[in-house]
């Protein structure tokens, strides 16, 4: 006899439980409403009358689009209405420039400014579009070529803007499972590059490497006990090469050493030691005698020592390409403008083929720490080479008394011929807040008698602020 399948199948559900083929019809049918049901549902809801819309938009309220900010506006406008080099002017009035960060004046340097002006009447003033979308322009790639090579780098990748250079970095390599050790002392922007990256952070003492090395022996034991989740757990260590909100100098051969004894990749923000340290400006690696390839990623704005904007980040060819794909300043924020990539070029040749220009920052910034060091009620943070000036109270009280007292100290300074300004911070961001300080920035235009006259207004001003305290 032929076999059925019919029968057969009729065979196995006379024997079947009734349970089991209730269970199955169910199942059948749950099938059929799912293939056969929309996969949303409209709800409708009562309309509202003329009068109750008109009562609902009575009673409501917007809210800002940007929350308050903690610290006040400054009370006076100081405007700047001429190129500030050596000097600026402020609201009309001529002063000594020691409050920008333009340590050789390049944002007034005629060759600059003409090497700027060509490359508008080549390129027009935008690049209107990210790299990736037909924003990349031949000068982007000349530079990048250009920096690598002068940093002896294998690779290097342009930004079109300073700040989100190194938080757009950090933020490319830190990931949530990763751990980062910073230096509680760096910039806002290396902050805001750990937090965006979601990454575990500890944060050691400024310039502290024996508590470095304390967070760093407490990791290395909790990877002996975990060695499952420490095979996928990267560790970075970030720091800056002269800090910003200090003035002072990282220190890199112990953090090298840390990098390859705890097995770390090592970020450098050089934003103010590039074209600053170094007897060619070569940045903190030249300083220190040590070489850049044991530095995983270096970053640098160009708002500085090249008196442009943008920034730019080098290191081996591994690591640099990462950002391309996903740094998100890179991706997608429009390309630094042609003419700004022409004049940071053309600053660069400039710092290349006068190293009279570092030594002469150099000593302008032994001069003034020199003159300021033995200050009564005053204390320098900063290095003696540091162009970069944080005048700090030797006896702080409360933050705010502090902030009003040198911010009164500044503006009398101003008075007298000398522009210098307050450190600010955003501090609702600041998750370790530094003491108010002073900043004097020193540039390579003044001379030693300007040093002498700045030296000569600081140490009296403050000196009558003391004694009036």
């Amino acid at each position: 006899m032929a076999f059925n399948p019919f029968i057969y199948v009729a065979g196995l559900v006379m024997e079947a439980p009734l349970y089991h083929l209730v269970l199955e019809g169910l199942l059948v049918i749950w099938i059929f409403q799912l293939l056969f049901s929309k996969s949303y549902y409209i709800r409708k809801r009562p309309g509202l009358s003329a009068k109750e819309e008109e009562e609902l938009i009575a009673e409501w309220t917007p809210e800002p689009l940007v929350p308050p900010c903690d610290d006040p506006p400054p009370e006076n406008n100081n405007i700047v209405d001429k190129i500030a080099t050596r000097t600026i002017s402020i609201n009309g009035e001529e002063r000594l420039n020691l409050a920008t960060t333009s340590f050789h004046g390049m944002n007034g340097d005629k060759s600059c400014i003409e090497t700027a002006l060509s490359a508008i009447d080549k390129y027009g003033v935008g690049a209107c579009g990210p790299r990736a979308f037909y924003g990349t322009i031949d000068i982007h790639l000349e530079f990048e070529k250009r920096i690598a090579a002068h940093m002896g780098a294998e690779i290097a990748i342009l930004y079109s803007y300073g700040f989100s250079t190194v938080s757009s970095s950090i933020n490319c390599y830190c990931k949530r499972m990763d751990i980062v050790f910073c230096d509680e002392g760096a910039n806002l922007a290396i902050k805001k590059g750990i937090e965006a990256s979601r990454s575990k952070v500890r944060y050691f003492k400024h310039n502290d490497t024996d508590d470095l090395n304390t967070l760093l022996e407490e990791h290395a034991r909790w990877e002996r006990k975990n060695s499952r989740q420490a095979k996928v757990t990267k560790k970075f260590l970030v720091a800056e090469g002269l800090y910003n909100y200090y003035g002072d100098i990282c220190p890199l051969k112990e953090l090298i050493a840390f990098k390859y004894k705890y097995g770390a990749r090592l970020i450098i923000d050089e934003s103010y030691s590039f074209g600053v340290l170094g007897e060619t400006g070569r940045g903190v690696a030249e300083y220190f005698g040590a070489d850049n390839s044991d530095i995983d990623v270096v970053t640098v704005s160009m708002d500085h020592a090249l008196g442009s904007n943008g920034g730019f980040a080098y290191g081996t060819a591994y690591m640099i390409e990462i950002q391309r794909l996903g740094g998100l300043g890179y991706c997608f924020s429009a390309a630094l403008p042609p003419y700004l990539t022409a004049s940071a070029l053309k600053a660069l040749e400039l710092i290349d083929e006068n190293p009279k220009l570092i030594s002469r920052l150099k000593e302008n910034s032994n001069y003034l720490y020199d003159q300021l060091w033995s200050l009564d009620g005053i204390k320098l943070s900063n290095h003696r080479d540091s162009p970069v000036f944080h005048l700090r109270l030797m006896a702080p009280t409360t933050w705010g008394q502090d902030f009003a007292l040198l911010q009164r100290a500044a503006e009398r300074i101003n008075a007298r011929g000398v522009a210098v300004t307050m450190t600010t911070y955003v501090r609702s961001e600041e998750l370790i807040l530094p003491e108010p300080s002073l900043r004097i920035v020193v540039n390579s235009c003044l001379t030693r008698e300007d040093i002498t006259r700045v030296s000569g207004v600081v140490s009296e001003v403050v000196t009558e602020m003391l004694d009036a305290k």
